[in-house]
């Protein structure tokens, strides 16, 4: 009975005893189960933790990769950027300028093409006069200006006009020739059309003064730059309007003549007339009287003396027309045009606004008179400016004084009056315009420009100048 009891309670004792130690394995509370246990967490741990930090480590290499943050990802991002840089401009090199308005390109694919000028060339018009031009300076009967032709590397062609006029500008033929010939075409040949600053400072400092030959220059670049942009000059110089009223010159002579002409120049629609005086002193007061009761009260009518007075005769003279009531719109370029305390003198002491022409050719000279009271209003004429760059200098000027402006023209055919004609609709600050060129001569031998309708002259949508066919021979 011992044996059988011990056999039975040693087998019950080993028995919990693995029970026990089978639980200790389990939870880990024995030597080997406690470092077992220990071991598996740590691996479980490292297996979590190295996950995470392979997951992290990955999208942190993402996120530097995509944003350029790391060395591989920003020379990646810097290959991709340059890349996608040249498939813009490849592509735009390719194409060269929307609509080949300016040509076709000259190196597909590496450069946009750009209009170049290629040659300069002159020639000559003479067009006669319905009736001759007589002013208290001169006395013309026809235009007999220089032509001035610009042909780009592409073929298109922009025109310019200067008429000798010495006893304003100091231009002749011959200076308007060797001016044009022997420095403003080697200064600026083979410049790029659209460097328009560095082409006008060439222009400008190649030669001094000779602003007539600069003018016809200027003109006919400008008139190629508006050409290559597919668009009217006038809307690319501001294109304040469309069409522009302008006067009509009164040549000076006999009182009865004045009157006729005066009355014609009414039934052929214009509503304003520029009369020259300047010869007769008082004598003046009493074509100025005639013209008036003969057009109206409606008519507008200007006083151009062209520098024929002293300062103290202008302002008797302007007096006497006041007091008569004969209702002046202004009074042009009354004394010597150097004569600036002269003209200062004569719009302090008149209630008619005085007009500074000869007087003004420069911007400088634009801000003197204004400053110093020498007058009420400018005359722009692109023969003493040199051109459209300088007398859009001048518009800025005036406006900036709150001055209005004129644009007025030598005895110039429809190529440069045209041009003017441009730059007047182009800007509001210029009020008054004095382009009747067109209208004196006989024939128009040009084909395109502007369209001349009696006193309205109306822009039209064509490129540049617009003019098509100059009556010239170009050498």
């Amino acid at each position: 009975r011992k044996e059988r009891i011990r056999r039975r309670t040693g087998s019950a004792k080993q028995e919990g005893t693995d029970r026990i130690q089978n639980r200790k394995r389990e939870t880990g509370r024995d030597g080997y189960g406690a470092e077992q246990e220990a071991r598996n967490r740590k691996d479980r741990i490292r297996r979590r933790t190295g996950s995470a930090k392979q997951e992290g480590t990955d999208r942190v290499q993402s996120r530097k990769f995509e944003t350029g943050r790391n060395g591989y990802g920003a020379e990646q991002e810097a290959r991709n950027r340059r890349g996608r840089i040249q498939r813009r401009t490849g592509s735009s090199k390719q194409k060269g300028r929307i609509g080949s308005r300016i040509g076709s390109t000259k190196q597909e694919g590496t450069d946009t093409y750009s209009m170049k000028i290629a040659k300069i060339e002159l020639g000559e018009i003479q067009i006669p006069l319905v009736t001759p031009f007589k002013t208290a300076l001169r006395t013309v009967d026809s235009v007999n200006d220089i032509i001035v032709r610009i042909t780009s590397d592409d073929g298109q062609e922009g025109f310019g006009e200067a008429p000798a006029t010495a006893v304003i500008t100091g231009d002749t033929k011959g200076s308007i020739v060797t001016a044009v010939r022997d420095f403003i075409a080697p200064a600026v040949t083979g410049m790029d059309i659209e460097d328009m600053d560095g082409i006008m400072g060439r222009l400008h400092k190649c030669i001094v003064k000779n602003t007539s030959a600069k003018a016809a220059v200027d003109m006919a670049v400008y008139d190629l730059y508006a050409k290559s942009l597919n668009r009217p000059l006038y809307k690319v110089l501001g294109g304040n309007r469309d069409t522009i009223e302008t006067d009509i010159t009164i040549s000076v002579n006999g009182i009865e003549e004045m009157v006729r002409d005066s009355l014609k120049g009414v039934e052929q629609g214009f509503r304003i007339l520029k009369v020259k005086v300047g010869k007769e002193g008082l004598k003046d007061v009493e074509r100025i009287a005639a013209i008036r009761q003969a057009v109206g009260k409606d008519i507008v009518i200007r006083v151009d003396a062209n520098q024929g007075w002293q300062p103290k005769d202008a302002v008797r003279i302007i007096r006497a027309m006041e007091d008569k009531g004969l209702d002046i719109d202004l009074v042009e370029q009354p004394v010597d045009a150097h004569n600036f305390e002269g003209m200062k003198y004569v719009t302090s002491n008149v209630f008619t606004p005085i007009l500074a022409d000869e007087s003004v050719f420069s911007p400088q000279d634009a801000i003197r008179l204004i400053q110093e009271g020498g007058a009420d209003l400018i005359n722009i004429k692109l023969m003493k400016t040199g051109g459209i760059y300088e007398a859009l200098k001048i518009c800025g000027i005036a406006e900036s004084f709150g001055v209005e402006c004129m644009t007025g023209c030598m005895l110039e055919s429809k190529l440069a009056v045209s041009a003017a004609a441009h730059l007047a609709a182009a800007k509001g600050v210029i009020t008054r315009h004095d382009l009747d060129g067109p209208a004196l001569c006989k024939t128009d031998p040009y084909e395109g420009g502007p369209l001349y309708a009696g006193a309205e002259i109306r822009m039209t949508e064509a490129p540049g100048i617009g003019i098509t066919k100059v009556p010239a021979v170009f050498a």
